[in-house]
């Protein structure tokens, strides 16, 4: 997984993100959805260097974390000149639903910079200090799989869920409510509710 940080002393989230990190008590993570306006202003940002929001996340206090995969605009998009060129191993035969979506680490880079500047002018009206702690990185290949989106984009997949009991298969069907996994211990598909999976990953099989 490539991963980029940058760090300035600064409180991350104000109103209600510190109360419910307060009320939880053990809580140190909020997961944001795509609906979610952090998520949208973020998520423009990445599109115009043909980058996509994958998930992101608000820490308690001081930090935010968000994977970045590549839109579908990738072959329309012009490299920055001083990109390192460091780039994932995720070949299209070994995994087919993620081809053209490479993350390199000057995506990661430009990016952190580019949420930096945007902060520091934008970061009071989204409730988010100007100087957070930014850490940008890629999915990785055993990306973790939390929306109804990321299954969406595993299928075809070997993935894992925890639900009522482990299940490590290839996700063959998603309705956007029931998973179908073809089970590898019994030899069998297994149907799985999303609301039932307490954690879930793409479990990459390296030959």
């Amino acid at each position: 997984m490539l991963s980029v940080q940058a760090e300035q002393s600064a409180s991350l989230v104000q109103g209600h993100y510190v109360e419910f990190c307060r009320f939880f008590g053990t809580v140190k993570l909020i997961f944001l959805d795509s609906n979610h306006r952090v998520w949208q202003a973020l998520q423009a940002i990445a599109a115009e260097d043909g980058l996509a929001i994958y998930d992101l996340e608000l820490g308690a206090p001081g930090s935010l974390r968000v994977f970045i995969e590549r839109g579908q605009l990738v072959d329309s998009i012009d490299l920055d000149p001083h990109d390192d060129g460091q780039m994932e191993d995720l070949s299209t035969e070994s995994t087919p639903s993620r081809a053209g979506r490479r993350v390199t680490s000057g995506d990661c880079s430009r990016f952190v910079r580019r949420l930096m500047a945007f902060f520091l002018t934008e970061g009071e009206g989204l409730n988010i200090a100007p100087e957070p702690k930014i850490e940008v990185s890629s999915p990785g290949m055993n990306r973790n799989l939390r929306t109804a989106e990321h299954f969406h984009g595993a299928l075809g997949e070997r993935i894992l869920v925890q639900a009522a009991e482990p299940i490590l298969g290839n996700l063959t069907e998603f309705d956007g409510e029931m998973l179908k996994i073809l089970d590898e211990n019994k030899k069998q598909p297994v149907d799985v509710r999303l609301s039932e999976i307490k954690k879930a990953r793409v479990e990459f099989a390296f030959k």
